[in-house]
């Protein structure tokens, strides 16, 4: 009996020990962060969104709202080192809202694509990435 405890509290300690060395972050997220301008102005509101380059290779896909001309999109929801195509989008304020239909998107073909535009994200880079989107 005294053995049968001895085993059970040594398999106790090994997988304690075994989670508690687990990796907190498997993927190595890197948190990202920039400022998205319009023709020289902070974009008041708009979506930005990362998608690996190599399909299937694991890396996720991440992005964030643009507020004021800024995004960020914090650790836990970044992006595994790699390179990503940019797609933003950017709703025209003045264009009339219906359900299941989006907004005109003001960002640049270019952009609203998603496939013209990389970043490539660094581990334990700073990870900033501006975007000057221009349609004049």
């Amino acid at each position: 009996m005294v053995v049968r405890v001895a085993r059970v509290a040594m398999l106790l300690m090994v997988t304690l020990v075994l989670v508690g060395c687990s990796e907190d972050n498997p993927l190595n997220r890197q948190g990202l962060s920039g400022s998205v301008t319009l023709n020289g102005e902070p974009v008041a509101k708009g979506k930005i969104k990362f998608t690996p380059m190599v399909q299937g290779s694991g890396m996720t896909m991440a992005g964030g709202m643009i507020v004021d001309g800024s995004y960020s999109v914090e650790t836990a929801k970044g992006l595994a080192p790699g390179e990503y195509a940019v797609n933003i989008g950017i709703p025209d304020p003045n264009s009339e809202t219906k359900v299941g239909v989006n907004p005109k998107n003001l960002a640049p073909p270019d952009y609203a694509k998603g496939t013209e535009h990389t970043i490539k994200v660094e581990a334990g880079g700073s990870n900033v990435f501006d975007f000057e989107l221009k349609t004049k």
